[in-house]
C-alpha cells in the first residue's frame, strides 16, 4: 500500500510462472535426511542464485541436495495454468558437467521427476512436463531416525495437476565407475513453468 492506494501486479497471459526464485524463497528450503549439501544464496552476474555444494566425502556417491516448498505467496491452487507444458531451469554445475535429478512434489505428497545433464557453464534448460515420471519422494529428518531417506515411487501414482504442485526436490546421482571430480554441486537462478 502506498499513499492510501493498493497496487496489483498484472502479468500478461503466458508469462512464465516462477517456482523457485532464490532471492525471495529461502523460507521454504529444508534439508532432507542424509543431505550432502547445505543451501547458500549467492549474488552473481546471473542475479541471486541458490548454490548447493556437495560435501567432499559425498562427491562420488552423490545424494540428496534439497527439498523446498513453494513460497506462501506463490501457491498455484486456483491459477489458470492452461497451456503450460514445460519447466525452464537456469542453472550450472559447480564442477565438471554433471547430472541432476529434479522432482516436482504434488499436494498428495508424491513426486514426479526426471534426470538430465547439467553443463558447468550457465544454460537455460527446458524439460517437457510429459517426460516426468514417478520418482521416490525425499523425506525430511524423521523420527525415529531409522526411517528411509525416500519412499516410492508407487505403481498407483496418478498423474499430477499443475495446480497441485507444492514443492520440488533436487538430488545428484552417484558418479560412474570411471568418473572423478574435485568439486561437485549445482547453482540455480530460477525454475519456472513455461509454455513451449
Amino acid at each position: 500500500m502506498d499513499a492510501g492506494y493498493w497496487h496489483t501486479l498484472l502479468t500478461p497471459k503466458g508469462t512464465p510462472v516462477t517456482l523457485l526464485a532464490p532471492a525471495t524463497d529461502r523460507g521454504g528450503y529444508y534439508t532432507p535426511k542424509n543431505t550432502v549439501s547445505w543451501p547458500a544464496t549467492s549474488a552473481t552476474v546471473e542475479g541471486a542464485t541458490l548454490k548447493l555444494s556437495v560435501e567432499p566425502q559425498a562427491i562420488s556417491t552423490g545424494g540428496t541436495l534439497l527439498r523446498l516448498d513453494l513460497a506462501n505467496d506463490n501457491q498455484l491452487t486456483g491459477r489458470d495454468l492452461h497451456g503450460y507444458n514445460a519447466l525452464a531451469l537456469r542453472l550450472r554445475s559447480l564442477g565438471k558437467d554433471d547430472r541432476l535429478q529434479l522432482g516436482i512434489i504434488a499436494n498428495d505428497g508424491l513426486a514426479w521427476g526426471t534426470d538430465f545433464p547439467v553443463a558447468n557453464d550457465w544454460k537455460t534448460l527446458l524439460l517437457p512436463l510429459d517426460k516426468l515420471k514417478p520418482m521416490g519422494i525425499m523425506l525430511g529428518q524423521a523420527y525415529p531416525t531409522f526411517m528411509p531417506v525416500a519412499v516410492g515411487p508407487f505403481a498407483s501414482q496418478k498423474a499430477f495437476s499443475l495446480n497441485a504442485i507444492e514443492g520440488m526436490q533436487l538430488l545428484l546421482p552417484a558418479l560412474g565407475p570411471h568418473q572423478t571430480m574435485q568439486q561437485r554441486g549445482i547453482e540455480i537462478t530460477e525454475v519456472a513453468l513455461v509454455q513451449m
